[in-house]
């Protein structure tokens, strides 16, 4: 997880650097990712990146948990909430219809 060096910049600054690593991760796997491709992205100092991750990995899996976070907080919490949520009924002619609360 990034240091607590990373979590004291400012969000704008830390939002160019979660940006870049997005960048990199969605278009090569963390074997091919490239730490010159993220600094420069991010307009940062190379030396910076290892001051907030201890390496690609480190930065892989603080992007990894806010993805998770972010799909944890589109799940419903209970089981009225389920109810709230548009429901896709898959049909063998008409194909996915997309069906809200009042529909049954």
């Amino acid at each position: 997880m990034p240091t607590t060096t990373f979590d004291h910049l400012t969000a704008p600054k830390r939002d160019r650097i979660t940006a870049a690593l997005l960048t990199e991760f969605s278009a090569h796997s963390l074997a091919t990712a490239q730490v010159a491709r993220i600094v420069k992205q991010a307009d940062i100092a190379r030396g910076a990146f290892y001051k907030y991750f201890a390496d690609l990995t480190d930065a892989y899996q603080y992007l990894y948990g806010l993805a998770l976070d972010q799909i944890h907080q589109a799940v419903p919490t209970s089981v009225s909430d389920l109810d709230k949520r548009p429901r896709c009924d898959c049909h063998l002619r008409g194909g996915p219809r997309l069906r809200g609360p009042g529909d049954r």
